[in-house]
């Protein structure tokens, strides 16, 4: 497979969509206020021996010492104010959606909170606020915010590493704009991880395929002891006739250019995804801010049109990977 370094385009954001996520939020890695400490009648018995208090099992529903421990130091955390986490990094794409060709890019990242409501950059170039402002550490969360974001995909001719590909012409940029909704559920397994469901919905305003695409996905993240963080996500894409038929056609002229057959994109699921995540703080606390290291990677099959396409079929691959390693700062 050929290399080639190349300006970002709308499927290498995808790479670092959580590539700065590596923080725990407030809410997003720790468990509900429910789960508070014991009242001090119940903790213990105070002419109970000490040994004896320090053997008791902690009844179901309380924290433990340590867990206690660990929310009274994500009160005094970077992560209980205003905070921001920038990030930068390397990662390996495919050279266009469907293509088996692979280019290195290097890809910002920006993610934070102020004043509750949270924003990131949205699997593209772009912005995306959360405008709900849950209350801290509760149990469930809602998510609800606008969104917008640039699609890159063959947008840039002499990018794509394909002269068949290349000879159907450059698209033009699209301008998704929509929204992200979905619920986080904290406290799955431990009283510090978190399970989310979520939804993505954008329309093109630019004109360009001037369709839908709406990503359902479903995310568990968990803190492994105070400095690393891990996350699965499985996600779908589907979208309408226009999209399909925007990046996966072939018109009479395409035809004609490429060699290929003509072809009609339709509506449908256009991929599946499976993400995997990993942060490591630096200074061993990630709860201080300050330098973490980032590594994802990934795997999608791309479905119906996306797969059946002649861009994807004869000329690349319906197997996409995706890998990035990074280095980001919180404060």
């Amino acid at each position: 497979m050929p290399f080639r370094q190349k300006p970002f385009h709308r499927s290498g954001f995808y790479v670092l969509a959580s590539f700065a996520a590596f923080g725990l939020m407030p809410g997003q890695a720790f468990a509900n206020g429910n789960d508070a400490p014991a009242s001090e009648e119940s903790a213990s018995d105070e002419n109970a021996p000490a040994d004896a208090a320090q053997n008791q099992e902690t009844p179901e529903g309380q924290l433990t010492p340590e867990e206690f421990a660990q929310l009274a130091a994500l009160a005094n955390s970077v992560f209980a104010r205003d905070n921001i986490t920038i990030g930068a990094g390397l990662g390996l794409i495919p050279t266009y959606e469907g293509s088996d060709n692979y280019t290195l890019f290097p890809a910002p990242q920006v993610r934070g909170s102020v004043g509750g409501i949270q924003f990131s950059t949205p699997g593209g170039p772009g912005l995306a606020l959360d405008l709900v402002k849950d209350q801290p550490l509760s149990g469930t969360e809602i998510i609800a915010g606008p969104l917008v974001r640039i699609n890159l995909n063959r947008v840039i001719q002499s990018q794509i590493n394909d002269p068949v590909v290349e000879a159907l012409g450059d698209l033009d940029a699209a301008i998704e704009i929509g929204g992200q909704f979905g619920v986080r559920l904290n406290g799955i397994t431990t009283k510090f991880d978190n399970l989310t469901f979520q939804t993505n919905i954008a329309y093109d305003v630019a004109g360009a395929h001037s369709g839908f695409i709406v990503t359902p996905s479903i995310s568990y993240s968990r803190p492994i002891d105070n400095f690393v963080i891990v996350s699965l996500t499985a996600s779908a894409d589907w979208v309408d006739g226009n999209y399909a038929d925007f990046y996966y056609g072939v018109d009479a002229a395409g035809a004609l250019a490429s060699g290929l057959s003509e072809f009609d994109g339709q509506s449908g699921f256009k991929s599946v995804s499976l993400t995997g995540f990993a942060g490591f703080d630096l200074s061993g606390n990630a709860l201080d801010g300050g330098f973490a290291i980032f590594v994802l990677g990934g795997y999608s099959r791309l479905r119906e049109s996306a797969a059946a396409t002649p861009i994807t079929s004869i000329r690349g691959d319906a197997n996409q990977f995706i890998g990035a390693l990074g280095l980001g700062y919180t404060f």
